[in-house]
């Protein structure tokens, strides 16, 4: 059973460890047609931070590195508007043409009907890539803000040689004292076909997750990132099952962990989808309703906020069941605006899940 610290003015609420990138949005055009674009920040394990911040209201910080020269300084703005504390960014030389280190940046085309979002980055060389596990002094940090709970994932690992065991330094000082670990597995395929040596990856992942608390994943990052065997049981067996199905091959390898969390779009278009979160806990598997029709402008991010939702409800009520519907309805709220964050309020979310949505509020 999870045990989380109580809320206090001098610890903070959640810090996560990750790349954040500059997503370059061409709106409702294809990127290779595109003559302007909308610049937002996003990344995988920062989205959960920047969600609990902008939904929920906590105090959360980023660990990353960041290019000093003028799109890093953007990156580094958008942050700020996000409310998430940049005191930990490790800020790297600018060599006048990036040849040594460029900062991250990420197309992103939304996708509409039959036509899926696509993603085009350009992280290869990325400071957050060339991280090495001694570039933070994590017993400083970790004594310093007493993090309530630590949260890191699968893409952060996949970017280069040294971030696994950066990671693994991370995990091992907040396992030291009383901060809960959460791990979202993210397989990013494109990721993973630059990875030299994908089973030793496996490995350092599966260390990892020897220590986390709480894991966010799908059957197929299961399988991808970690190495475990979990059933292909096809769309026919359903959402739970296959959720199940996953969640016991993870216990069965990782006794330690407490809870379990994943989404599934239950088939429907593109823009209409039927969507359900499942979360196990203690032994319990907990659902959300299962939304139907579900219009998606932006589906970029929603794990994430299901992972912000879920991270939130463990921590306020220790009610995995309020858990599970807070993060599907964020999930849900994410798909409705442009960009990898979100733009919802926890009000947005408590009229959702009180079967309001939709209704005008003036």
């Amino acid at each position: 059973m999870l045990q989380i610290e109580p809320q206090s003015r001098d610890a903070l609420d959640l810090l996560a460890l990750g790349e954040v990138m500059l997503r370059l949005d061409p709106g409702e055009h294809r990127i290779r047609n595109a003559r302007s674009f909308q610049a937002w920040e996003g990344g995988g394990e920062y989205n959960v931070a920047r969600g609990l911040r902008k939904c929920f209201r906590l105090r959360t910080a980023i660990c990353t590195a960041l290019v000093a020269n003028e799109i890093g300084y953007l990156v580094e703005d958008l942050i700020q508007q996000g409310g998430v504390d940049t005191q930990w960014i490790k800020w790297v030389p600018f060599d006048g043409v990036g040849r040594n280190s460029r900062n991250a940046l990420n197309f992103v085309e939304r996708g509409f009907g039959l036509r899926a979002p696509l993603g085009n980055s350009d992280r290869a060389y990325s400071p957050t890539s060339q991280l090495q596990p001694d570039d933070f002094d994590w017993p400083a940090i970790f004594a310093q803000v007493r993090p309530r709970w630590f949260h890191t994932g699968g893409v952060f690992t996949a970017l280069g040689l040294g971030t696994p065991g950066v990671a693994t330094k991370a995990v091992e000082q907040a396992r030291a004292g009383k901060t809960v670990v959460s791990f979202d597995l993210n397989y990013r395929p494109s990721l993973w076909s630059c990875v030299a040596d994908p089973e030793h990856l496996r490995g350092k992942n599966r260390e990892i997750m020897a220590q986390a608390q709480v894991v966010f994943a799908d059957p197929n990052s299961a399988r991808a990132c970690l190495g475990i065997k979990v059933p292909d049981l096809g769309p026919e067996a359903g959402a739970e099952v296959t959720f199940k199905s996953m969640a016991m091959a993870l216990l069965e390898k990782f006794p330690n962990l407490c809870a379990v969390g994943g989404t599934h779009r239950v088939g429907g278009s593109m823009n209409e989808q039927q969507f359900q979160g499942f979360l196990w806990e203690n032994g319990q598997i907990h659902r959300s309703q299962v939304w139907t029709q579900v219009a998606s402008l932006d589906r970029i991010g929603s794990g994430d906020a299901f992972a912000a939702g879920v991270i939130y409800g463990l921590m306020e009520k220790s009610d995995p069941q309020w858990a599970v519907d807070l993060g599907t309805a964020h999930a849900i709220l994410t798909t409705t605006t442009p960009g990898d964050n979100s733009m919802a309020s926890l009000e947005d979310l408590v009229a959702i899940l009180s079967g309001v949505a939709g209704l005008i509020r003036r």
